[in-house]
């Protein structure tokens, strides 16, 4: 087995033992190998191949475990999804981690996806520690789940605690599960209490995000690691803030994160000896037969697709109606985001969509969302002043015809192709562009004209907002608090058809009028 270094030791010694942790982030339900494209071996290359798998996974524990007794297996949540998930209902996820030997995972946001009460009753196949320490849960979870954990291991006392997002309510379907305290409140509880109990090492799974992750090192002294999750990241450089390590679990399993913590004889954590290193899960692991064969008795059930629900009305998702009008689909999910997000403006491109067809009216498949979201588009967040809102659409009008060209939601726009259009000089506007007639924002009641000098709440997919595609420079360079919330679109249409069963796009309300 392979394993490659991605950042030193720092400094030398000799200590008493050393408490490794390995795991992963975010699988995703992916418990299959899948073609990804991954730097490997921390050359900055990204490779594709075959990577991941839960039965190689399991190969890979089983060889840490081996090479040292002390070792730790973690997830910090988002395992539940894709077609295992929406089969079964977390009980295979579950059963084949537990196999793969995980002993302890924290709740990720996507693990609500179905309701808490899908996720209590798939917690029966779990036979690992399932950590929460700060979600008012109901009481179908009881005796299900843990609070913190304080394990003997390494000659010393290891505390184990959660933490959540703090916006799971607009990122799943947590229905009256909520959290109890903010993420720094509830880690300067749990630390203070596992040291008071006499944890000597104090690990946080987190599933909050890496710039969460550094917020709470910074305010909460005497966390040891966080192992974290929900940025989807490998980072090519273990994170440091004083004497917390911080690392990310990564998403759908191509590397498996190790992290060393060598101890001193009193059982503390040495902190500058800490080291990370991944581990590729690739073809040269070969998948644990145990596993593997509980994995394909799972497979062999999947239906050819799973369905989700129906549709009353078809869903026009041709090129021509993405990119040379309004899309009724594009706008009911839109508005769909629009709603969940809580945000003023959405805009997404139309060549986000996939499918270049109409499908028409009745089930609706799980096969089906993918094609409709080919390229997982994720919703990101931030806040844009009425002006660059305005540039924007210009920018839209300019490409009309192209992939580029807008769907929105939370305004009406109206657009003259006979005027000049805009010209980009790299992130600069050369020509300003006049195709752009009015811009009306809802303020929830009315219709009223876009503020130039307001601040608005926007969400866009994370190829406009991230990679400046199609020349949408505005959202990166000068969007406020810019983040990404990971959840993808097909998860929030999902989402909706688990709870009512009916997703059925509207014919175009008009947002968007072009006059010649």
């Amino acid at each position: 087995m392979k394993i490659w270094v991605w950042m030193a030791v720092l400094g030398i010694g000799v200590w008493a033992r050393t408490l490794t942790i390995v795991g992963t982030g975010d699988l995703q339900g992916t418990m299959n190998p899948i073609r990804q494209k991954v730097d490997l071996n921390g050359d900055g290359i990204r490779e594709k191949a075959l990577l991941g798998g839960i039965a190689r996974l399991a190969t890979i524990y089983k060889e840490v475990k081996k090479e040292n007794p002390d070792t730790l297996v973690l997830s910090s949540g988002d395992d539940l999804m894709g077609r295992y998930f929406l089969t079964f209902h977390g009980r295979a996820i579950f059963t084949l981690m537990s196999a793969a030997g995980y002993d302890y995972s924290a709740f990720g946001n996507h693990e609500f996806d179905q309701g808490p009460a899908v996720l209590a009753a798939a917690l029966d196949a779990a036979k690992f520690g399932v950590i929460c320490s700060d979600l008012n849960l109901t009481e179908a979870f009881r005796g299900k789940t843990r609070p913190w954990v304080i394990r003997e291991i390494a000659g010393t006392q290891v505390g184990i605690f959660s933490l959540m997002t703090e916006k799971l309510g607009r990122m799943s379907s947590p229905g009256p599960v909520h959290l109890n305290a903010s993420n720094v409140q509830t880690a300067r509880a749990m630390v203070r209490m596992l040291r008071e109990k006499g944890a000597k090492v104090v690990i946080a799974l987190t599933h909050i995000g890496y710039q969460k992750d550094l917020e709470v090192a910074k305010q909460v002294k005497g966390i040891d690691l966080i192992f974290g999750g929900h940025s989807h990241i490998y980072l090519r450089k273990m994170g440091r803030i004083g004497k917390t390590a911080i690392v990310n679990g990564g998403e759908l399993g191509p590397l498996a994160v190790r992290v060393d913590l060598p101890l001193d004889r009193q059982g503390r954590v040495l902190a500058r000896k800490v080291t990370m290193r991944y581990i590729p899960v690739d073809g040269h692991v070969t998948a644990d037969p145990s596993v593997e064969k509980v994995r394909k008795t799972f497979e062999k059930r999947f239906p050819p697709e799973v369905i989700l629900g129906k549709s009353l009305t078809s869903w026009d998702l041709r090129r021509e109606t993405l990119r040379r009008g309004e899309s009724g689909v594009v706008d009911m999910i839109n508005d769909l985001l629009r709603r969940q997000f809580d945000v003023d403006v959405v805009f997404n491109n139309g060549g986000a969509f996939g499918g270049d067809k109409v499908y028409p009216a009745g089930p609706l498949s799980d096969r089906m969302l993918h094609e409709v979201n080919p390229y997982r588009n994720t919703a990101c967040l931030m806040r844009l002043k009425g002006r660059r809102i305005r540039q924007i659409m210009e920018h839209s009008a300019a490409l009309y015809g192209t992939g580029g060209w807008l769907q929105v939601s939370g305004i009406r726009v109206r657009i003259d192709r006979s005027k000049p259009k805009q010209q980009l000089a790299g992130e600069r506007v050369v020509r300003r562009g006049e195709r752009v007639v009015t811009i009306d924002v809802s303020n929830g009641r009315d219709w009223v004209p876009l503020d130039d000098d307001k601040s608005y709440r926007v969400l866009t997919n994370d190829f406009l907002a991230f990679r400046m595609g199609d020349g949408y420079y505005w959202f990166r360079k000068y969007g406020q608090g810019l983040s990404n919330t990971y959840t993808t679109y097909d998860s929030v249409m999902s989402n909706i058809l688990h709870r009512t069963g009916l997703l059925s796009p509207p014919a175009p309300d008009g947002r968007i009028t072009i006059l010649r």
